[in-house]
């Protein structure tokens, strides 16, 4: 099935879109705030009456203080989203699907294109969301949408909620002018913005601008919001060296996931690239478990690069968007013996998951290993990329004879190994 940069069914998401609330609206948004499932997870926690409704209604549509939009998928709709402006610095943003709509990624595709609209329509440096505590997936679709957690607002939060917080794309990506291949002079690609709300057919949509394959990999977290490199930065900051830097979602995990890349083969003494290193964590197991390694870590954000080099300034480390070799002959690149790559492909796509294989493969002399979330996970996060095992072996053996498939170690998560010549037992 074909996915978008954000790991969806590119039907699903073109199926998504907003419109303005208008007057003939009225009954069908009272109908919805008064659902038990909405009400619950309300902050008051309280149905509304006709006349409260009405009222609040009719000021939304006149003020100029307030944004309401009604998500549609397939031209239905499913569920509604509104900002309030207290001031000019932020606006704060609810939103609720309902209920027989949830648990298909709409919500976050919803949000991503609603504060598109928000920062686009006014001048708030920031949007903030009061989240209920035990509504996990709300919580979890927001963080999907790149939404981080606020840790000192300046206001009083009600008991048993957590505040979260998107600022629009970062100035230093927002201003790059694009180059007429669709990226800038940096090699980053930038994301177009969507028609404004009220414009051709009313619609918002997800779309992207079409970029050559040496700028795909900027595309993934953050639509409307922060890119991937502002959003490890900022996670870099916020965590410091720690797991949860690079959103893993414990040290057992990340662990596990490198024991498995660790048998690629005997790797004492041998050279190893490791493809989106973030703080080098990899190295750091393989050191813990004295396997002396000839290291080099490539990174696309600059931010993990510095902090891996200050960790362990006795390896090469380099930022670079490994795409930019695409289409490079062997004998044109750094080669090492073994290339791994552990959580690169998580917010991207198959397409660029099977473009950065490809020359994450030309790069080794012997092997290339590399995990992926799995299309068999019983559970899976709305805004995740999860490939398919099968599918990705399948596109492998365009590449060698000689693979090896584990999803034998984690539920959610499998390991492809990619061989020049047959392993040796």
């Amino acid at each position: 099935m074909k996915r978008t940069e954000h790991g969806m069914p590119t039907e699903i998401q073109a199926a998504i879109r907003l419109r303005p609330a208008t007057p003939e609206d009225a009954e069908r948004l009272f109908a919805w705030r008064n659902l038990p499932e909405i009400v619950a997870l309300g902050t008051t926690q309280r149905s509304v009456t006709w006349e409260e409704h009405r009222a609040w209604f009719a000021r939304t549509l006149q003020g100029d203080c307030r944004l309401l939009f009604f998500i549609l998928h397939d031209e239905q709709p499913i569920g509604q989203v509104r900002f309030d402006r207290e001031d000019t610095d932020s606006c704060q943003v609810s939103l609720y699907l309902l209920p027989e709509h949830t648990g298909h990624g709409w919500g976050v595709i919803a949000l991503r294109q609603a504060c598109a609209e928000a920062f686009r329509q006014w001048t708030v440096h920031k949007v903030i969301a009061l989240i209920r505590e035990e509504n996990a997936r709300s919580l979890s679709a927001f963080r999907k949408a790149g939404f981080l957690p606020l840790e000192a607002p300046d206001f009083e939060v009600p008991a048993g909620h957590r505040v979260v917080y998107l600022t629009p794309r970062p100035p230093s990506l927002a201003a790059r002018k694009l180059t007429r291949e669709g990226g800038d002079e940096n090699g980053y690609a930038l994301l177009e913005s969507a028609p404004p709300i009220g414009g051709k057919k009313d619609q918002i949509q997800e779309r992207r601008l079409p970029t050559p394959p040496s700028l795909r990999s900027e595309l993934g977290k953050g639509d409307g919001g922060l890119g991937q490199i502002a959003y490890y930065t900022e996670r870099l900051e916020r965590y410091g060296l720690d797991h949860r830097a690079l959103d893993w979602g414990s040290r057992a995990s990340q662990e596990r996931r490198f024991a498995i890349l660790a048998e690629i083969g005997p790797l004492h003494n041998a050279s190893l690239l490791d493809i989106g290193c973030g703080l080098a964590d990899y190295y750091a197991y393989l050191t813990q478990r004295g396997v002396p390694v000839r290291y080099t870590g490539m990174d696309i954000t600059p931010a993990m690069i510095a902090a891996a080099t200050k960790r362990f300034p006795e390896q090469r480390f380099v930022v670079r968007d490994i795409l930019a070799d695409a289409g490079k002959r062997p004998e044109e690149l750094e080669r090492a013996d073994y290339v791994s790559a552990s959580g690169l492909f998580t917010f991207t796509n198959e397409r660029f998951l099977q473009e950065a294989v490809r020359v994450m493969f030309a790069y080794c002399r012997k092997a290339l290993a590399f995990n992926a979330l799995s299309a068999f996970a019983p559970q899976q996060e709305p805004g995740e990329f999860y490939a398919d095992p099968l599918e990705t072996v399948r596109f492998c053996r365009t590449l060698t004879p000689w693979i090896v498939l584990r999803h034998d170690y984690l539920p959610h998560d499998f390991t492809v190994t990619l061989y020049r010549e047959p392993p040796q037992a």
